[in-house]
């Protein structure tokens, strides 16, 4: 765990090992179980891969669950 996250910052004990547990599938909300139905009718199956597993170029069918462990600030009033 030490790998992942060699400064701990100001992060807290739990927060860490929360962001180092792996997500849930529950998080990909309608996407979760496999596939979805689109407004037009029609059934989309989908995959779930990891980062390693993606290619270069279009995906299709192929859904990635990340967690964001930080942010980079924005010098401008409004980020976009």
């Amino acid at each position: 765990m030490s790998a992942s996250f060699p400064l701990q910052g100001k992060v807290r004990g739990k927060r860490l090992q929360t962001l180092s547990q792996s997500p849930r599938d529950s998080a990909l909300g309608p996407y979760a179980g496999g596939g979805y139905t689109s407004s037009s009718g029609k059934t989309i199956k989908l995959m779930r891969c990891s980062f390693k597993e993606l290619e270069v170029g279009l995906n299709a069918e192929r859904v990635v669950l990340g967690k964001v462990a930080c942010t980079v600030p924005n010098a401008e009033l409004v980020p976009l």
